[in-house]
Formats: structure tokens, sequence, C-alpha cells
């Protein structure tokens, strides 16, 4: 009895472990060959973090996977339609989207970076074309921050977490 106690505990940790190797335990989200890993979303989470007033990373971590995986997507998108998006088009979306104090930290400014690119890219594209031409790329997405829903152009159904769920919405004050 012991014996298969222990056999189903080892099969449930390897079901467990095999679920965060999608696209593989180290990576956040795949797009063709690039990625972008866990590792980078943390350090981008802890980097908006440190802008903030008594917010912890967990609970900006969502909103900044988002936004990293719609820069893996900006970038898709860029290279496939060929358009060029000057560092000048992603600092202008910056300011209009009053993100200008989230750059003072460098592991947060890439995050804030691609949700400028996103935009930028959207506009230059058309909101419809861009929505169709999200809709058709593949991106594969670690079940600790959900799925994919190429459709609403979001991520869904996860918290950036295994093991707790992370608040993450509205606007978030900046030190």
């Amino acid at each position: 009895m012991k014996r298969s106690i222990r056999a189903l505990v080892g099969m449930a940790a390897v079901v467990v472990l095999a679920g965060c190797a999608n696209p593989s335990g180290t990576v956040a989200f795949q797009l063709g060959d690039t990625t972008v890993s866990n590792a980078e979303v943390d350090d981008s989470s802890a980097g908006c973090a440190r802008l903030m007033d008594g917010v912890k990373p967990e609970q900006v971590k969502m909103s900044v996977a988002q936004f990293m995986v719609g820069g893996l997507i900006s970038d898709a998108i860029i290279q496939q339609k060929q358009l060029t998006v000057t560092d000048s088009q992603i600092d202008q979306r910056v300011t209009l989207l009053q993100g200008q104090q989230l750059l003072a930290d460098a592991d947060c400014a890439r995050a804030v970076r691609d949700l400028a690119r996103w935009d930028v890219v959207k506009e230059k594209v058309g909101a419809a074309a861009f929505q169709s031409d999200v809709a058709k790329l593949d991106v594969a997405v670690n079940p600790r921050y959900g799925s994919w829903d190429s459709l609403r152009g979001t991520l869904t159904g996860a918290s950036g977490s295994l093991s707790s769920e992370a608040v993450s919405g509205g606007v978030l004050p900046v030190k």
C-alpha cells in the first residue's frame, strides 16, 4: 500500500511538472523560435513593483506578462509586414500612455516599451487587420500565465504564479 501511494505521489509530481513544460519550464511565452523566459517576466515585474508604493511583484505580474507577450507578438507582426517602428514612436506612445515614470527601472522599462510597441503596431496596421494578424499567430504560453486568447488579444485564466492567486487590476500608484 505504501509503495502505491509513493508511486501515485511521484506520478502526480511528474504530471504537475509536465504541465509547466508548455512550452518549457523556463519559458513564459514562445512564438516561433523567439521566447520570453519566466525570469524575464519576474525581473520586469520586480522592476515595476520597485517603482510603485506598496506593490509586490506578484500584484503586477499578469499585467507585465500581458505587456511582454504583446511585445513578442508585435515583433512578429513587424517582421511579417516589414514595418518600421522607431524608438521615437515608442517613446511618444509611452508618453501618451503616461508611462514615463516606469522607464526609471530598466527591467520595468522593457515591459512598458513592449506595451507601447503593441499600440504603435496596432495603429500602423489598423485595428481590424491587427486583430486578424494576431489571431493567426500560434503563441505558446506556459500554463502559469493561463492561455492566449487570440480573438481578444489577451492572456486569460491564470495569476502568473503556480502557488497563489495574484491580484492585478487598475492603475497602481507610482513612487
